[in-house]
């Protein structure tokens, strides 16, 4: 029992360490970026990290992301990830408003393969709020790309 009651403490602080190492060489990066778009990439890929651990600081750095006007392509990302935080948050409507805008900017560069991505995040938002037939024909229109 004793040895197990070490593994086990050994494991969770392997795990601790390694969550803030991450966090650690990520913020790291974000104080380091000289251009905005590596300050709006730091900042996204600290939202994402967060989204699943603290969901308001997901939020923070996702909405940090979008300051910095560096490329459309992490305007969308950061939008997309709006969007999730939103979705988690159960604020299905704008969950829906930012993957909408992330899915106007794939289809913009006619890149079909992320819409259908988005396309699926949208139709399980819609699927929360019992809109069935939305859910349907957005779903179908994802199948088809």
């Amino acid at each position: 029992m004793r040895n197990l009651n070490s593994f086990i403490l050994v494991l969770f602080s392997s795990l601790v360490f390694s969550q803030n190492t991450e966090v650690d060489s990520l913020s790291l990066l974000l104080t380091k970026a000289k251009t905005s778009y590596e300050k709006a990439n730091a900042n996204l890929q600290l939202a994402k990290y967060y989204e699943r651990s603290d969901i308001s600081k997901s939020k923070e750095f996702a909405i940090q992301s979008l300051q910095y006007k560096s490329s459309d392509s992490l305007q969308a990302m950061g939008y997309n990830q709006l969007g999730r935080v939103a979705f988690f948050e159960a604020k299905l409507d704008s969950a829906i408003y930012y993957l909408e805008k992330t899915k106007h900017f794939f289809l913009s560069i006619n890149n079909q393969r992320n819409v259908a991505k988005v396309n699926i995040s949208i139709g399980a938002a819609q699927l929360k709020q019992a809109e069935y037939n939305k859910t349907i024909q957005t779903l179908t229109e994802s199948a088809t790309f």
